[in-house]
């Protein structure tokens, strides 16, 4: 197998040759989501499986239709999801392709209850508790959301 690597600022892809299927990654740039990117990409490019990575703010130039798997790794804000998340579920129709990650400080409400709210009737979410600025993080954590993610891919790709 062999992986080309392309990257720019904050862009990346991890392209595998021969790949089964193309996954966009897009994040909130903590610790704990960079730990869990660089883990999921090792994963799914041994899977057969090509990454793009980006900023959750450049999620509008990743439309969903255009990757068999979307993973949004973002916060939840204020009681509410992270809007550039919330827009972009709501913008692709809450699409079962979307595998939507919320890590929280205090407050886990993924769904929210104000004007970003998300309709938890059409979308899943796995959620995790992130640690305060300065503080690391819990590996076991990051495994254990891993491991949900990958089972998600593996769902909506059908392997």
């Amino acid at each position: 197998m062999s992986i080309i690597f392309f990257s720019t600022i904050f862009a990346e892809e991890f392209i595998v040759e021969n790949a089964k299927s193309k996954i966009v990654l897009l994040y909130r740039d903590t610790e704990l989501k960079k730990e869990l990117v660089s883990q999921l990409v090792k994963e799914l490019n041994q899977m057969q499986i090509s990454v793009q990575t980006d900023s959750l703010d450049k999620g509008t130039n990743y439309p969903v239709e255009k990757y068999d798997s979307v993973i949004i790794l973002s916060n939840i804000e204020k009681f509410n999801p992270d809007a550039a998340a919330s827009a972009y579920i709501k913008k692709n129709g809450y699409s079962k392709k979307i595998i939507y990650v919320a890590t929280y400080i205090k407050f886990n409400n993924p769904y929210g209850p104000m004007g970003l709210s998300l309709d938890k009737s059409k979308i899943d979410v796995i959620t995790t508790a992130s640690p305060d600025e300065g503080k690391t993080f819990d590996s076991t954590a990051v495994e254990k959301v891993r491991r949900e993610i990958i089972a998600k891919v593996k769902n909506n790709l059908s392997l």
